[in-house]
């Protein structure tokens, strides 16, 4: 039996909170088939078990705003269940942290569409470099040149690009064909 010590800290709170309470705007998984096989037999799961994983959110105008696990909740939706259980993430603030927290929860699951997930990292640069005109095309011009010559690229795309490939797992070519 484990024994609990009085340093352990949770690193966020867990809810069971109202559908209705949840919010989602951009994901970076472009459609759900909610009719297709896989989406189906969560919903059967779910029917059975109930949900085995919460979702993620972070408090927004009130509600929450969906960061990660939008196909539970459709599912549940479906379902007609009032509540999902959520994970309660609340230092979340900017359009890149969704994007990363997103990326991370997506992509260690083998269905994400590649063309979502270049998307997602095309958003996220966006996202980090605001200030900037980064377009799909100037960024990988830049990740060619970071290949290349990495001395003529900012520090900061350097960083960032660097945080994508921490997160994804992927090299820097495999980042740049995708």
């Amino acid at each position: 039996m484990a024994t609990r010590t009085s340093s352990a800290t949770p690193a966020a709170a867990f809810f069971d909170i109202p559908l209705a309470l949840i919010t989602v705007a951009a994901q970076i998984r472009s459609r759900i088939d909610q009719e297709g096989e896989a989406f189906l037999a969560l919903v059967e799961s779910i029917r059975e078990k109930g949900v085995l994983e919460s979702v993620i959110v972070t408090p927004r105008d009130g509600n929450y705003l969906l960061i990660a696990g939008e196909r539970r909740l459709l599912a549940c939706q479906k379902l007609g269940l009032a509540t999902i259980p959520a994970r309660v993430i609340d230092v979340v603030s900017g359009r890149d942290e969704v994007l990363a927290l997103q990326l991370t929860e997506n992509l260690l699951r083998a269905d994400l569409d590649p063309i979502d997930t270049a998307q997602a990292v095309v958003e996220y640069i966006k996202a980090r470099h605001r200030d900037e005109a980064y377009d799909t095309d100037k960024i990988i011009n830049t990740m060619i040149l970071l290949q290349r010559e990495p001395e003529r690229v900012n520090a900061e795309i350097v960083a960032t690009v660097a945080t994508i490939q921490k997160i994804t797992t992927k090299s820097l070519t495999s980042l740049r064909r995708s």
